[in-house]
């Protein structure tokens, strides 16, 4: 995922390895977590194969759902990459069969109770009542709140858990040195919550990727979020196999209410948030409410600091009072807000539903004016004598290496420059080395200089003089010269008249010029730029 965050969620289910489906279908919690996340085409399809066939070719499909075929191409490809489906050739035509342990447990968890296997916790009132107060949904939505404050405030401190730090890194939302957010980062910032809680989620299970566990983890996960809100539960089941360490993650996140001491553990409403369709909006975690007027100053109503901080990525802030915050949209901000890697969807999102219209065009087009240059760091490759074959054929052959290479910037063919990726520049300095040094080079270029030698003497009458080689000058004939001449001495006599100006003719006579010889070793320029 290079500068972009994924937030479609069976994406990351996707990438799964074969393996993990296996174990992940053989119980009915994953088969029917899998299933809610499904859009709602790819769930009518499964609940008509569960109920009344397993198999089914293309042209029913077509006849029994209104869409077009090329809608049903990709249900059936969706399904087909999470290993729901698959093809196989039944009587010499192509069939889709479900898989038989999804069907099993998919229609068990449509038909039968679900009920969790854990037990409730024999620890003291206490501990319990404390659970059940950190687990409430308003003390959930802070701790998940201060959990990515230490994301959005890395910059400026990087004071945060171990695990925090590691699930940050795995997710590439900080970079590799550790020292700094990254635009996934900031991306990740202005996703849906239950999105944001989903990507969290399935990062923990990296680990247990690569010791093979992942299917049962996610079994396990699945299970959690059936259970009962403001109960506390034995965490047994999971701690033996998995250890304590994904539950205190959880915790920190404020996804359950875990106590280490007792091994207890309370679901909170986040948690919830999994069971549901991850395509239905949660408005469990609201955003404030924010009023926009036609002068680009914006009102955020909210208690929330880490709100005031994210809004600050795109607002200049003015005012702040316990709960209202006074901003201004500006060019600077909103341009900061894009080279960090915030779209301009992501702010209209945020500004929606009292956003006027002439804010939102004015936030695309400086969206627009952003991308409408380019900076790339380069290297510019001159070469003199444009005139010479042997100089051109050199210039062709440079340029052909260089988009071999694919680091081609810009190039002038007329004058023979080229601009070359900086980072592929020493290597076309080397291939130029090899070619000057070429015995074949140079005796062209020899022949070229012998050549010039026996030009030159045609113009032996005429006085000699150099110019620079970047802008050769060109010769006149003896007419041209003398009819030159002839102006200037017609208009001599007459002192009060100005003189005939003629725009085309310099008021010093151009001379015949003689071109210099071409270097032997070197006959190109090299420069870096910033262009």
């Amino acid at each position: 995922m290079e500068n972009i965050l994924e937030k479609d969620v069976l994406k990351y289910f996707q990438d799964f390895p074969e393996g993990a489906y296996r174990v992940i279908y053989q119980t009915k919690w994953s088969s029917s977590g899998i299933f809610r996340l499904l859009p709602s085409l790819c769930q009518s399809l499964l609940l008509r194969l569960v109920f009344l066939s397993s198999t089914i070719d293309l042209p029913t499909v077509e006849k029994q759902f209104t869409i077009t075929k090329q809608e049903i191409i990709h249900v059936l490809s969706l399904l087909e990459s999470v290993k729901i489906i698959k093809k196989v050739m039944i009587n010499g035509k192509t069939q889709f069969q479900m898989n038989a342990d999804f069907q099993t447990h998919l229609k068990e968890s449509i038909l039968g109770p679900m009920v969790p296997n854990y037990v409730v916790s024999d620890c003291n009132f206490s501990v319990k009542d404390a659970l059940i107060k950190k687990a409430s949904l308003n003390n959930a939505v802070k701790m998940f709140e201060d959990f990515l404050m230490k994301l959005l405030t890395f910059n400026e401190s990087h004071n945060l858990p171990k695990s925090a730090f590691e699930l940050f890194k795995d997710l590439e939302l900080v970079n590799d040195a550790g020292s700094q957010i990254t635009r996934k980062g900031y991306q990740f910032l202005f996703q849906e919550t239950k999105t944001q809680i989903w990507i969290l989620m399935l990062s923990i299970f990296g680990p247990a990727q690569r010791k093979r566990r992942m299917g049962k983890l996610i079994n396990e996960f699945f299970e959690l979020t059936y259970l009962a809100p403001e109960t506390c539960y034995n965490a047994d089941p999971f701690t033996k196999i998995y250890s304590a360490a994904p539950l205190i993650l959880f915790d920190m996140m404020g996804i359950i209410a875990y106590s280490k001491e007792k091994n207890a553990l309370v679901v909170t409403p986040l948690m919830s948030l999994l069971r549901s369709n991850a395509l239905v909006p949660s408005d469990l975690v609201t955003k404030p409410r924010t009023i926009t007027e036609t002068n680009y100053t914006v009102y955020i109503y909210t208690e929330s600091f880490f709100q005031v901080k994210l809004y600050s990525l795109f607002i200049r802030q003015n005012l702040q009072l316990t709960n209202l915050c006074v901003g201004r949209i500006t060019y600077d901000t909103v341009t900061e807000a894009f080279l960090k890697g915030i779209t301009n969807e992501m702010l209209v999102n945020f500004l929606q539903p009292n956003l006027p219209k002439n804010i939102q065009a004015q936030i695309d087009l400086w969206k627009r004016e952003l991308n409408r240059l380019k900076e790339v760091r380069a290297v510019k490759f001159r070469f003199y004598e444009p005139e010479l074959e042997v100089q051109k054929e050199l210039y062709h052959l440079t340029k052909s290496e260089a988009e071999k290479m694919k680091g081609v910037v810009f190039y002038k063919e007329e004058e023979l420059t080229l601009f070359v990726r900086y980072d592929v520049a020493e290597k076309i300095k080397e291939f130029l080395r090899r070619k000057t040094r070429e015995e074949s080079f140079i005796a062209r270029l020899r022949k070229s200089e012998s050549d010039e030698k026996k030009e030159s003497r045609s113009f032996s009458s005429f006085p000699q003089r150099g110019i620079s080689r970047q802008e050769p000058s060109k010769s006149i004939s003896r007419s041209e010269s003398k009819s030159f001449k002839d102006q200037r001495s017609i208009s001599r006599p007459d002192t009060k008249r100005p003189p005939i100006s003629n725009p085309g003719v310099n008021k010093r006579l151009p001379e015949p010029t003689q071109i210099k010889s071409v270097p032997t070793k070197k006959s190109y320029v090299l420069s870096d730029s910033d262009d």
